[in-house]
């Protein structure tokens, strides 16, 4: 498959930037997590769609996170659901340390 090419005009010139291919082995990775951690796909797949990480102009990161919000919700916070949540802290923690040593361009690229 050839890249497709996105073109946008800047002084009446047009530029054309090639569009990264996606197929970049995502769920191969998201399952080497899973594996890793010791949880399940689905698990992961919640952490990362209900995460948040933005990242400000001046380069320091906003982190937020709320990993478990719908099993929360479900459940009513039954003690032994906050254990489920506590067992996947390490994923975040693994995700927020990335981001803090400026690893942010590794996560992307395997998970985007």
């Amino acid at each position: 498959m050839t890249a497709n090419k996105v073109s946008f005009r800047q002084n009446n010139k047009c530029h054309h930037l090639p569009v990264p291919k996606r197929n970049i082995g995502k769920t191969k990775f998201i399952q080497q997590l899973a594996n890793e951690h010791n949880a399940s796909l689905a698990t992961i797949y919640n952490i990362i769609n209900k995460s948040k990480i933005e990242v400000l102009i001046n380069y320091k990161t906003k982190i937020e996170y709320s990993a478990s919000a719908v099993i929360l919700k479900r459940k009513n916070n039954k003690p032994s659901n906050n254990l489920k949540l506590m067992k996947h802290l390490p994923f975040i923690h693994k995700i927020i340390s990335e981001v803090k040593d400026s690893k942010f361009n590794s996560i992307v690229s395997q998970v985007a």
